[in-house]
């Protein structure tokens, strides 16, 4: 089954998120903001949601971190 090209930008930052919440990947070694910008040309509100996400992880981690 083929994939559109929103759901591999989601799937992709999905997979960001995860790989930073649990520490196999570092949020300076991605290029999660690349993939969020195209995902705001596509979809607006799914942007937002996953922006908000986004943040809330790496404020997570930065706060485990000291």
């Amino acid at each position: 089954m083929a994939l559109g090209i929103e759901a591999l930008v989601v799937r992709k930052i999905e997979a960001d998120i995860r790989g930073i919440k649990y520490g196999t990947k570092k949020s300076e070694d991605l290029n999660t903001y690349q993939s969020l910008e195209k995902l705001k040309t596509l979809n607006d509100g799914l942007y937002d949601e996953l922006l908000n996400k986004y943040y809330d992880v790496k404020r997570e981690t930065n706060n485990s971190d000291y």
